[in-house]
Order: structure tokens, then C-alpha cells, then sequence
């Protein structure tokens, strides 16, 4: 897959997140390969199978490999809207931490110095 896109050297991380439906794309490294940047589209926000009481987490229809867990997810501006994590084997989708839950971390981490279960 070949992308001619610039994203930012520093990606802005959204506000909210994004809608399901959106248009959104994978930055990663996959099976440590070159970088590649796949489109794909936020199929769904679900709840984790086995923590249910966890954020819901993006479902996406980008095809994603091992490389890309940590990588971006981004929106047509370049703007962070989430951080994948893993792929749901039933279906093969990605799945990602959305922008709103990173953010939490991130502001817990300002204002504690620590995040909780983070080392």
C-alpha cells in the first residue's frame, strides 16, 4: 500500500472522539517491516469481552499485524483519534484505545505524576 500523505511530525491528540462511521487511518510498522499507513473506518465503540467494565474500546476495519500495536490512528487532518492495541481474532479488526481514554491517562499523569496499574 502506498499513501502519499504528510502527517504532522507531532500529531494533535482530538478533542472527542471520533464517530463511528468516521474514515480513519492506521500508522504502524506491521510484522516490523516499513512504515505503512492503511485506511480503513471506526466500525463500532464495544465493550471489552473479558473487562466489561472498561472504556469501550474502537473497532476498526483497518487490516492491522503485529508493528502496529501503538501506533496512531488518525483522522483526514492528522489529528490523533486513537492508539491501536491488539486485533479481535473472531473478525479480524483492529482495535484501538480511543483519543478520550488517552487523554484521561494523560491528564491522571499531569496531575499525580503517576497513572494507576502504569510503571
Amino acid at each position: 500500500v502506498r499513501v502519499s500523505l504528510r502527517l504532522p511530525a507531532v500529531g494533535r491528540l482530538a478533542a472527542t472522539d471520533a464517530p463511528e462511521g468516521a474514515a480513519l487511518m492506521v500508522v504502524g510498522y506491521p510484522n516490523g517491516g516499513r512504515q505503512k499507513v492503511v485506511r480503513g473506518e471506526l466500525v463500532e465503540y464495544a465493550p471489552l469481552e473479558r473487562h466489561p467494565d472498561a472504556s469501550a474500546v474502537m473497532r476498526l476495519s483497518s487490516p492491522i499485524a503485529p508493528g502496529n500495536s501503538g501506533g496512531p490512528v488518525v483522522d483526514a487532518s492528522g489529528t490523533v483519534v486513537g492508539v491501536v492495541f491488539g486485533i479481535e481474532t473472531a473478525t479480524g479488526d483492529g482495535l484501538a484505545v480511543p483519543a478520550s481514554a488517552v487523554r484521561r491517562l494523560v491528564d491522571q499523569r499531569n496531575a499525580r505524576g503517576a497513572v494507576p496499574g502504569c510503571s
